[in-house]
């Protein structure tokens, strides 16, 4: 009885999107200052992908047009919208999703 075998959080050969490690840390006042600038172009209660309304068609864009860390969260998005709908590998070359 090997425990190791069932792991979930062994590696799986995907490789996280890396970049960001070296990235400052956010100064709070500055983000809170850019905050109570932009805060009126967002309800409450609703979900935004890209400082946009969260949408489908957004999300596919995304995949297509995007950076890598982009498509990464917008694939996440879209398998949350529908879960009928395969998870694209975002790190191979991306075509048009479709109905299927």
């Amino acid at each position: 009885d090997d425990d190791d075998d069932d792991d979930d959080d062994d590696d799986v050969g995907i490789s996280a999107v890396s970049g960001y490690e070296n990235l400052p840390i956010p100064l709070v006042e500055k983000v809170s200052q850019r905050w109570a600038q932009i805060r009126h172009h967002f309800q409450a209660g609703y979900r935004y992908f890209l400082g946009q309304p969260l949408a489908s068609h957004l999300l596919q864009h995304t995949i297509l047009h995007g950076h890598q860390g982009q498509r990464l969260s917008a694939c996440m998005e879209l398998a949350l919208l529908d879960k009928a709908k395969l998870y694209p590998n975002a790190k191979t070359t991306l075509h048009p999703l479709g109905d299927a």
